[in-house]
């Protein structure tokens, strides 16, 4: 370890946090560790994301920019998205700090007063109405917008990983390929969630009295500026890459740093593995896919109106999480796996566009007038990106034993 406290927190934050993260929680890989290259000049790997906290925290805390939901704040959401498309861990720092902010501080009261329950019994007023009416609806307003924060860019990494596992390209190919799918598939993410947030922000409004709508102010900007987040998306997208691409060039310099992180990741691993990351177990693997459809599902809350629809979004979601993860039919997905691959991933990207354009036509343009008409729609989405990307297929054997040094991504 480092002599100098400045550098050894900025490798305790970059890479020995998310080693360990990853060795509790396999599922973090992607989240946690990603900007790594922010630890190269510790002073900014350090202060970085304390300022962020801080900032996240107290916006969060006061309201800064908004009155009811962060919706009404183009400004706010262009940092989180942009944060989070440079650095997910960056982002997510963020975003949990505004979370805290908001649900702990800007939130203080505990307790739902009896005139503003839509009807009787216990989910109308005290604590037990002020978990299900205010603060769930809030937890899901946070993992609304998480999606473009964190969940887009890992997604685009994946894409990114798989393309730099073709061994045969130069760096440099590799580069230019891994960079034009990390930022053709932020921008078609980004988008696609811009045209759905108004609607998927609803239970903030809905739950709380049963008959109330968003406000304008909630849902216009997303609306009329959402073109501006998706831009800022994008560029955080290129910037990052250009990073990236920079550590790839020949010279000292570019050595020096390359030096640098993997000496960094190689003391994490020597320090904090005590055996080899093995794969997951079926149970376990079985358990983070429901917790994961549980939440994909609650996200999806602001167009889920009937008990049926509820079932069906998550039974959707819980099959497709078993099948990528190949706990169930394990043989016939890494056949398809493996076919997908062989496809071009330009080809692919064509197929996802065309998906996501038809998806943000329908919604911008009042083509679905119904909620559940939209949730069946959104569900039989899920269902055609994963036949279009069902991931990198595996092998038995070892997963990725967290964070590396990012030079050629």
């Amino acid at each position: 370890m480092s002599g100098d406290p400045v550098v050894a927190a900025a490798d305790g934050f970059w890479f020995r946090l998310p080693q360990r993260l990853i060795a509790r929680f396999p599922s973090a890989w992607g989240f946690v560790g990603d900007g790594q290259f922010m630890a190269v000049v510790p002073p900014l790997g350090v202060v970085a994301p304390v300022a962020v906290a801080v900032g996240g925290l107290i916006v969060g805390a006061t309201g800064a920019g908004f009155d009811t939901v962060y919706t009404e704040s183009i400004a706010l959401m262009v940092a989180m998205v942009a944060m989070g498309c440079f650095s997910t861990q960056l982002g997510l720092v963020a975003l949990v700090a505004f979370a805290a902010g908001e649900f702990f501080l800007a939130e203080r009261s505990w307790a739902l007063e009896a005139t503003l329950g839509a009807a009787g019994g216990p989910l109308s007023t005290g604590l037990i109405g002020n978990l299900v009416r205010v603060r769930l609806p809030l937890i899901i307003t946070y993992l609304l917008l998480a999606v473009p924060v964190a969940i887009i860019p890992r997604t685009a990494r994946g894409l990114v990983v798989a393309v730099g596992q073709r061994r045969r390209l130069a760096p440099g190919i590799t580069w230019a390929l891994s960079s034009g799918l990390y930022v053709v598939v932020v921008w078609i993410g980004v988008r696609t969630w811009t045209a759905a947030a108004p609607t998927l922000v609803r239970p903030r409004f809905t739950w709380l009295d049963g008959s109330g709508s968003p406000t304008a102010e909630a849902i216009q900007p997303l609306q009329a500026q959402g073109a501006t987040i998706v831009a800022a998306a994008v560029v955080a997208a290129v910037v990052r890459q250009v990073v990236c691409g920079w550590l790839l060039l020949p010279g000292t310099r570019q050595q020096a740093v390359r030096d640098r992180l993997s000496a960094a990741a190689a003391a994490v691993r020597k320090g904090t593995l005590r055996r080899p990351l093995s794969r997951p177990s079926r149970g376990r693997r079985l358990g983070g896919d429901a917790l994961a459809a549980m939440v994909a599902t609650l996200t999806l809350a602001g167009i889920l109106e009937r008990a049926w629809l509820w079932v069906l979004a998550f039974g959707v979601m819980l099959a497709v999480r078993l099948l990528r993860s190949e706990v169930i039919a394990a043989a016939a997905v890494r056949r398809w796996k493996a076919t997908t691959a062989r496809l071009p991933a330009a080809a692919r990207l064509v197929a996802l566009w065309v998906l996501a354009r038809v998806v943000t036509d329908a919604l911008s343009k009042g083509v679905i007038e119904s909620y559940t008409a939209m949730a069946l729609f959104v569900i039989a989405g899920v269902v055609g990106v994963f036949m279009v990307f069902p991931g990198t297929p595996s092998s038995p054997g070892r997963e990725p034993a967290g964070p590396v040094p990012q030079a050629a991504t």
